[in-house]
């Protein structure tokens, strides 16, 4: 997998791995099972920080593109949940009108995705 940082670009360079890596994910470049380098060998390869590297990794990882094992590397995922999307839905509080929205959304899904419903009930700490 080929990776290349553009170290002028606005872009921040976590941002840039993310993207770099989930693009080689989705065009089979990178594919399922496929170890990614070590933090350190993908730090000292592109001249950045190992945090940095930590950071892309992890965020990779919540969002389900890559496995971590511990003592072993970052592995590429295979699909989630046969392939179908997250959808995240916040409201500030559920009631019987958000009950339709859900409905609406769900029965236009189609069971394509995976849903999940949050409430935030004011809380603006919870949002961000």
């Amino acid at each position: 997998m080929t990776i290349k940082i553009d170290q002028k670009a606005n872009t921040p360079i976590y941002k840039q791995l993310i993207t770099q890596i989930e693009s080689a994910i989705r065009s089979g470049e990178a594919e399922v099972g496929a170890q990614l380098p070590s933090m350190n060998e993908l730090a000292d390869r592109e001249k950045i920080s190992r945090e940095t590297v930590k950071k892309a990794y992890s965020i990779l990882v919540k969002n389900g593109s890559l496995i971590p094992k511990q003592g072993k590397g970052y592995y590429v995922s295979g699909p989630t949940k046969g392939g179908h999307s997250k959808v995240l839905v916040i409201f500030d509080k559920f009631s019987a009108y958000k009950q339709v929205i859900f409905n609406s959304l769900d029965s236009v899904l189609e069971g394509k995705a995976d849903i999940t419903v949050v409430t935030h009930n004011q809380r603006p700490d919870l949002l961000e």
